[in-house]
């Protein structure tokens, strides 16, 4: 039971893991992290009153900086380290995001600019 419990607490490099297509335990941290991440760039560019393309414009930039910042800091500047692929970090991750974003963008919109 410890060896389980300490697992989730480091990261597991690809070589560690049995299979590729298992998501790991850096996949559902970067989710979490892209996730926390689109609902504070929805309530803040809703909050600003930023509508259409100007706001997922923001919000791209908001999801690339983080991927680059995941890849400085986290995995030192070898995601391949860690993943699969790139993709989990640039693709896959902001696109976990994106409902989140958008569920949270129009509901401070509404609430800010609306009534």
């Amino acid at each position: 039971m410890r060896e389980s419990t300490d697992s989730l607490m480091n990261f597991r490099t690809v070589e560690q893991t049995n299979s590729t297509e298992q998501p790991t335990d850096c996949d559902r941290r970067l989710s979490c992290r892209f996730t926390y991440l689109s609902i504070i760039s929805g309530i803040g560019i809703g909050a600003i009153g930023l509508t259409g393309l100007r706001g997922f414009a923001l919000h791209g930039v908001f999801m690339l900086l983080t991927g680059v910042a995941v890849t400085a800091s986290k995995c030192e500047g070898r995601p391949s380290t860690f993943f699969p692929s790139i993709d989990k970090v640039f693709l896959d991750g902001p696109n976990s995001g994106l409902a989140t974003f958008v569920l949270f963008w129009t509901l401070s919109y509404n609430c800010c600019h609306l009534f």
